[in-house]
């Protein structure tokens, strides 16, 4: 294997939705409306068809909040995005290795990316990064790998991806790329170990 391709939420940086609702609204017994109404409004801002202001607005519209309300959230939400540590330290080890070229295929919007790209200095190990809102394309959809594919010459059979979710690595086995379903740190060491990466 030359390449690497990683995910990012839940693979390299925390992702918790739930506990972000959690934090931001303590006061709420019954969450499952303000969650439902955030996660809905992920993917959106994923494929990057609403930004945050949109979001913002929508949000305070559905669940009847005060605007100071929703920008606490996102404050929460974005604050909440934190570095796996084992997993920063894989990127690192891999990094080293002259072999391989790493790159980063992500669902998520502008404003998140830019602010985790200004947070966290392991952008810089990565050969390439696709952002799903800046093509108006998410994953599991065939045409995201067929684009960062073709954007970097990567050849499938000479790829592995890393993401946390099956359907999106059901995905990209299906264009011929080698998937491994990050469940936890250590089983992905594991898979690696056995291409004889690590």
């Amino acid at each position: 294997m030359k390449n690497i391709i990683f995910d990012v939420g839940n693979v390299l940086i925390k992702w918790d939705p739930v506990n972000i609702i959690k934090q931001a609204f303590p006061e709420c017994t019954d969450l499952n409306n303000h969650l439902f109404s955030f996660k809905e409004i992920m993917p959106e801002l994923d494929e990057g068809l609403i930004d945050f202001s949109i979001a913002k607005q929508r949000l305070q519209n559905e669940l009847a909040i005060t605007r100071e309300k929703i920008e606490n959230l996102f404050q929460i939400f974005l604050s909440s995005l934190t570095e796996l540590p084992c997993s920063i330290t894989l990127l690192d080890n891999l990094a080293s290795n002259t072999a391989l070229s790493l790159y980063c295929l992500t669902n998520m919007s502008k404003e998140c990316f830019s602010y985790l790209n200004k947070q966290y200095t392991f952008w810089n190990k990565f050969k390439g990064i696709v952002v799903s809102a800046d093509i108006k394309l998410v994953k599991p959809d065939p045409k995201i790998y067929s684009h960062i594919l073709d954007k970097f010459n990567l050849i499938p059979k000479e790829t592995v991806f890393i993401d946390d979710m099956l359907e999106n690595i059901i995905a990209a086995r299906n264009m011929g790329i080698y998937g491994i379903h990050f469940t936890d740190f250590d089983s992905c060491k594991n898979e690696l170990r056995k291409l004889g990466i690590i």
